[in-house]
């Protein structure tokens, strides 16, 4: 794995420096590979790939800026946001129990003869995330991401083509994400290709290359929208067609891999992609206008039938004698099963176990939060500790990994300075989103990328109600790159205007 890491480093590295945007480009098409717990070998290479990545273009911007190459660079709220969402994950840190981890440090480093602080910060990018230790990993990587939401940005507002390549790119990993989902599910055997690192493997479904099939499902969700942008790149009938095969590919995947927020967000990705598909390119603004109010309405139009659909089901249907696991990969598509999964007690998934626990983590510290991604170590230190203040208290819950909610997550580790911050991301971003597709003088190419990189945000947005985001570093990548896209069309527009 050390020598994957150093060969794909050195390949981005150069890539960059040759073209800037190359190296994300490369990232981005293989980032279902990253899909990924975040102490496993392959989260450590990716963040070592694009660091190497930002290393060789801020190397490479630095040098053309001597040369008078460089133009300066402007502003952006949607960054603004970022930034401060990247500074609290750093200030969160301030609340860490730095006494009690360095005693414990130096315990672990005396423990061995011979071992090193090297050795101790190596072995600190695998650390689990019921350790302390963990929120400082995940600061640096919160950092990386919004730097690379800075470059997207910068490379955006200098060219729209850059913004139709990075969709291409996010294209291409849905791709290769969906054709080893659906040869897992024809049968093939992609153990090898995944891997056994921190990999929570679903019998009877299927994940493709992400350590479990939560993961996948989102990554899906998260890259699906990026598939309008052939419409601009295509005769527009082969688009359509090419489109249609992806979302059909989609819709069979997130079907196989029995998430219920990975169906529910994935029926909306899909009416929205069907919306603009149908509609696109979009060449004018007034046409624009119209597509981004008729998927408003389509969308929630459905997520009502859906809801509607999910409350007859609990109700009218017959309680199925099923398990609620996946058949999938067996000799049948077990429908009782599914319908099981929608009748069950938990109906947000046992999501709403969490809410409560959250809130009490929440309160303890609620500025600055008590570290970044924090809350497993919080819910081991103050919920399942005898020692902890809030022992005996509160239900347990299972798989404390997190809160399974982005919102509490943020408001957890980050406090109220994270949450806002994210909050302000995602609500400029969608200010952004509009404000591009709608714009009178703005290229259907941007356009199409505004509407792609919103569609994805709108996806993390949603499915973020139910899962983590920014605890898989692969996904909070997206989630940097598609507000990048973002700031980076809205600054273009701007400037125009």
């Amino acid at each position: 794995m050390l020598t994957i890491g150093v060969v794909a480093s050195v390949l981005v590295a150069a890539a960059t420096w040759w073209r800037r945007q190359a190296g994300l480009l490369l990232i981005l098409a293989v980032l279902p590979w990253a899909v990924h717990h975040p102490a496993t070998h392959r989260t450590l290479v990716l963040a070592g790939v694009v660091a190497a990545l930002q290393l060789a273009y801020l190397t490479r911007s630095v040098v053309d800026r001597r040369r008078g190459h460089e133009p300066r660079d402007g502003s952006s709220a949607v960054m603004r946001a970022t930034g401060i969402w990247a500074a609290a994950g750093l200030l969160s840190l301030f609340n860490l129990p730095w006494t009690s981890m360095l005693a414990i440090a130096e315990e672990y480093r005396m423990a061995v003869p011979g071992r090193t602080w090297w050795d101790i910060f190596l072995d600190s990018w695998r650390v689990p995330d019921n350790l302390a230790y963990f929120s400082v990993v995940a600061a640096i990587y919160t950092v990386q991401a919004g730097l690379l939401a800075w470059i997207v940005w910068r490379e955006v507002c200098r060219s729209s083509f850059v913004g139709v390549q990075i969709a291409v790119a996010q294209v291409m990993g849905l791709c290769v994400a969906l054709g080893f989902g659906l040869a897992e599910a024809a049968g093939a055997d992609v153990a090898s290709l995944r891997g056994t690192d921190l990999v929570h493997f679903g019998v009877g479904s299927i994940q493709s290359l992400a350590g479990n099939r939560g993961w996948f499902s989102q990554y899906i969700t998260y890259a699906m929208p990026y598939c309008v942008i052939l419409l601009v790149l295509l005769p527009v009938a082969v688009a359509r067609m090419t489109v249609t095969i992806a979302g059909a590919a989609a819709l069979v995947s997130l079907v196989l891999a029995f998430q219920r927020g990975g169906w529910v967000v994935g029926l909306l990705v899909l009416a929205g992609v069907a919306v603009a598909t149908i509609t696109g390119p979009l060449e004018r603004a007034s046409q624009a206008r119209q597509i981004v109010r008729r998927a408003a309405a389509t969308l929630l139009v459905l997520a009502f039938l859906a809801g509607l659909t999910g409350l007859a089901v609990r109700t009218l249907v017959p309680q199925m004698d099923d398990p609620g696991g996946p058949h999938v990969l067996e000799d049948r598509l077990s429908l009782a099963g599914y319908i099981s999964r929608i009748q069950g007690v938990d109906f947000f998934g046992g999501r709403e176990k969490y809410w409560p626990v959250a809130w009490e983590l929440w309160k303890m510290h609620p500025l600055i939060g008590s570290g970044i991604e924090g809350f497993a170590y919080q819910y081991a230190a103050e919920v399942e500790a005898p020692t902890g203040r809030l022992h005996g208290q509160l239900d347990p819950v299972s798989l404390a990994t997190s809160s399974h909610n982005i919102y509490l997550q943020t408001a957890v580790g980050t406090g109220a300075l994270g949450l806002l911050a994210l909050l302000g991301m995602f609500g400029l971003g969608l200010r952004a989103m509009v404000r591009t597709v709608t714009g009178e003088a703005v290229s259907a190419d941007r356009r199409m990328v505004a509407l792609a990189a919103g569609g994805s945000l709108l996806a993390i947005m949603v499915y973020g109600m139910v899962q983590e985001v920014t605890y898989i570093h692969a996904l909070r990548l997206m989630l940097c790159c598609a507000i990048g896209l973002l700031a980076g069309g809205d600054s273009a527009a701007e400037r125009r205007g």
